[in-house]
């Protein structure tokens, strides 16, 4: 297993574009290097990995499980989602449409209301923990592929993240 952390999650989304460290996580695997997402998706699982990508309040990640013996054909690969990511468009608003979807249907989830309420309540809509670490149907509407790579360029750089491997 291998994981890179970099310590950069929602808290450090700008006041007016929660949700951009969320996304900038979810686009990392949509395309990196020169493989676009589904290349990118067969040749993980060609090996029997698996790769995930993640963004919390704290901290964002990127994490391999894979098996030892195709350890050394798997970390080349985690490479370029951590260093070279792609940020195709066509995904981008593949993406923002689910998004969309996904913070449309948590109106239909009771426990995501009263977490959401709670988190509200206790910190106020203006402070990032009282929002969901995906943001806004608004934020997320006006969110740009420029402000991915933004949060990408100042975010993901080697001073700002650990790297672990166990195993």
């Amino acid at each position: 297993d291998l994981t890179v952390i970099v310590k950069s999650g929602a808290a450090s989304d700008p006041a007016d574009k929660f949700g951009v460290a969320s996304f900038t996580a979810a686009m990392l695997d949509e395309g990196a290097g020169t493989r676009d997402a589904l290349t990118l998706a067969d040749a993980i699982d060609g090996l029997g990995a698996s790769l995930t990508t993640s963004s919390g309040f704290d901290a964002s990640s990127v994490r391999l499980h894979s098996l030892a013996s195709k350890f050394d054909t798997a970390l080349p690969l985690v490479a370029d989602v951590v260093r070279r990511p792609t940020f195709p468009q066509a995904d981008f608003e593949r993406l923002r449409a689910e998004r969309l979807t996904s913070l449309l249907q948590a109106h239909d989830n009771a426990q995501q209301l009263a977490a959401n309420a709670f988190a509200r309540i206790l910190f106020g809509t203006q402070h990032r923990y009282g929002t969901a670490t995906m943001g806004t149907e608004k934020t997320n509407r006006a969110m740009t592929l420029a402000d991915l790579k933004q949060f990408y360029a100042a975010h993901y750089r080697p001073q700002n993240a650990h790297l672990l491997v166990v195993g």
